[in-house]
């Protein structure tokens, strides 16, 4: 006998619930009418890199160092797995295909104030099958990420590796959903870079990374703490930690009649950056563990909704 399918298991507010969740979550985006091209700059909230520890031996200050018109290649690559919970209904457990973006990165050109804009453009967009992933949800991922592919944009950093700025192009005949999309994987584009201390640092060095940001229209904290485990000339290597806090707050979920409420949501992270000063693309590799709580109300219903999301991003050149 086959297995029942959510839909036959559960209402419809709680599928209403779920929907709601995954687009909290970035994992869905809305069908909406076609809006005209149009380019979008953002400049980056302050991130305050504050030194706890100088490490020991010799101490250099860390500047990434590339060079005006070098190009680069670089693969993101996002895997993740989800498990929701809605009312009484037992966690439902959702796993996606995994997610490969190539891009081309560009020529780097000087900015003013030392610093560096480094334009680039997704190339290609490979959504691959796994096991327990449903081959639909490959097709149609697979289709909604099609837009990606040719999108143009940009990063502004200083030598430090401290983002100042971004911006892109959304191609023509978006939705204004996925354009949002578009615009909150540029923002995240800032965050491939390592922020260094102002101050020179040795072996075993620890520092953080704090800033106020948005992600999905979640309003959140982040911190994210380096400590420096190896330096070798240019190449260096770190140990990186990540949390992340949102305060209650109201969701804009784009359902008609369903409201939500973020009660409360943590993530925790850990992971490992190897890089050449030389390079703006790192080596790098942050698995990362979501627990989410809200209320969802719809048709005259509130469902307390809960879910828990373990995600891995690699950045490799």
């Amino acid at each position: 006998m086959s297995r029942p399918t959510l839909s036959r298991r559960v209402p419809a507010v709680t599928l209403l619930a779920v929907a709601s969740c995954l687009w909290a979550a970035g994992l869905v985006a809305p069908g909406g009418s076609a809006g005209p091209a149009r380019s979008h700059a953002q400049t980056s909230p302050p991130q305050e890199v504050r030194l706890l520890s100088p490490g020991s031996g010799p101490r250099v200050a860390l500047r990434y160092a590339v060079g005006v018109g070098a190009r680069e290649t670089a693969t993101m690559a996002l895997g993740m797995s989800m498990s929701i919970g809605v009312g009484g209904v037992p966690a439902q457990p959702v796993r996606m295909p995994v997610t490969r973006m190539q891009l081309e990165m560009g020529p780097i050109e000087a900015a003013p104030q030392g610093r560096l804009r480094v334009p680039y453009v997704f190339m290609s967009v490979q959504i691959t099958p796994g096991n327990g992933v449903a081959p639909e949800l490959v097709t149609a991922m697979q289709t909604q990420m099609q837009p990606l592919i040719g999108l143009r944009g940009f990063q502004v950093i200083d030598p430090r590796g401290v983002g100042h700025g971004a911006g892109l192009t959304v191609p023509p005949n978006t939705a204004p959903e996925l354009a949002q999309r578009l615009e909150q994987l540029s923002s995240s584009m800032k965050n491939m870079t390592s922020p260094f201390p102002e101050e020179a640092v040795g072996v075993g060095a620890v520092w953080e990374v704090r800033s106020h940001i948005v992600s999905n229209q979640i309003s959140l904290d982040q911190v994210a703490t380096y400590r420096l485990r190896a330096m070798r000339g240019s190449d260096v290597e770190m140990d990186l930690e990540l949390s992340q806090t949102a305060p209650p707050q109201n969701l804009n979920i784009p359902q008609p009649g369903v409201t939500t409420h973020l009660d409360s949501m943590q993530t925790t992270g850990s992971g490992q950056v190897r890089l050449n000063l030389a390079h703006v693309t790192p080596n790098s590799s942050l698995h990362t563990h979501t627990e989410m709580h809200s209320t969802i109300s719809a048709q005259g219903q509130q469902q307390p909704m809960r879910m828990e999301m373990d995600m891995d991003v690699t950045f490799s050149r």
